[in-house]
């Protein structure tokens, strides 16, 4: 659901009769990647709490990150920067060494907040978010161990509310939006809250309030994201950026967060089976791959759709056009990333046998449900 969602805010742009009702829905995409944060939270959060104490605690869980993460990420750099403009592929390309460099090293959201835009290069745009998630990853054992469980609680409240303040505090002060989205303090709330879920699971007097109100939280949550959507006519990324990306980011982790909470402390229902389906869970298991090169195979099928260029560069094609070009591009990431998947991810993957994470018995209740909202192919 999340990489569909950010798939569609890239690749559906539509211009002409019809794009007034598509336009806003394909426009709020962009919450994909707050769904990514907030996942995250929850999954890393609990695997971390369920195999705190353990003999290899901090090796096993960066050993298994880095095989899941790394390979795909740095063959994709590779390809990208090197095989590829080789091969004769018309894409885009960065010139600047110091650029380069922020990618190889996780750094490209630090180094736009910091230095200004990168140059225009739509293929590697999507991965700041990967850069944050990163940096995330290198405190985020760290309190884990320190702090008791509801000392995590309060840490986490804490770390969401700082979060909202920076983004209130850099948009008031007019810095780069870069400073206020893509910067890893802008986005601490979505990890906050996943993670507060994730630790109200396991503490006793906590979990029957988070029965009682996960799901009252996602929906006055989602009626409140709702509202400002149709107070500005829709709630696409660039308009009044200061509400979206002060509360309404915010709103946006919690009612997820909510969602997530409700699903991992609620008897099966309907909509357990229908999240759980094959047709949700199969697209999450390969999720990540689908993330990283959708961008790319935008840019290189966008000749063959009728696109339209304004005088500003920026492109848009007809409605219907632009629906049937986000359901090929997503056809076709998809069938990319499985072949990654069977090719080359998965040789890595069975190494983590050797970095086993023994997880107790709380971790393994959520992780069987699989849904297609919980399926994080990062995990």
């Amino acid at each position: 659901m999340a990489v569909t969602a950010v798939i569609v805010v890239h690749a559906c742009k539509p211009k002409g009769a019809g794009s007034g009702l598509i336009g806003p829905i394909a426009g709020a995409g962009w919450v994909g990647v707050t769904l990514f944060f907030v996942l995250s939270g929850f999954l890393i959060t609990g695997i971390l709490l369920d195999t705190k104490g353990r003999s290899g605690y901090f090796a096993n869980f960066y050993a298994r990150r880095s095989l899941r993460i790394f390979p795909l990420y740095y063959i994709f750099l590779f390809a990208y920067f090197f095989i590829l403009p080789a091969a004769g592929a018309d894409l885009p390309q960065i010139a600047n060494t110091g650029e380069r460099i922020s990618f190889w090293l996780y750094l490209t959201n630090m180094r736009e907040a910091l230095f200004g835009p990168t140059s225009p290069c739509e293929p590697l745009d999507p991965l700041w978010s990967l850069a944050v998630e990163e940096q995330v990853y290198l405190v985020w054992p760290l309190l884990i161990l320190v702090f008791s469980k509801k000392g995590l609680g309060r840490i986490f409240l804490g770390l969401a509310i700082f979060s909202l303040l920076w983004r209130g505090a850099t948009r008031a002060a007019a810095l780069p939006v870069a400073w206020s989205y893509g910067w890893s303090p802008a986005c601490l709330d979505g990890f906050a809250v996943g993670g507060l879920v994730a630790v109200s699971m396991r503490v006793n007097e906590w979990r029957p309030l988070l029965i009682r109100w996960a799901a009252p939280t996602a929906t006055g949550a989602g009626l409140f994201v709702f509202g400002m959507a149709v107070a500005q006519r829709h709630f696409a990324f660039g308009l009044n950026l200061i509400p979206i990306l002060t509360i309404g980011m915010t709103a946006l982790s919690i009612g997820f967060a909510s969602m997530i909470g409700w699903l991992v402390t609620t008897p099966p229902t309907k909509l357990h089976r229908i999240l759980g389906s094959s047709w949700l869970s199969l697209p999450g298991k390969f999720s990540y791959a689908m993330y990283i090169f959708h961008a790319t195979v935008i840019v290189l099928l966008l000749p063959k759709f009728g696109v339209v260029f304004d005088q500003n560069g920026k492109w848009a094609m007809p409605t219907l056009n632009a629906i049937g070009f986000a359901i090929v591009v997503w056809v076709v990431t998809f069938g990319i990333a499985i072949a990654s998947w069977y090719s080359y991810e998965m040789w890595f993957l069975k190494l983590k046998r050797f970095f086993p994470t023994e997880r107790r018995a709380i971790g393994e209740e959520f992780l069987k449900v699989k849904t297609g909202i919980l399926t994080d192919a990062r995990e």
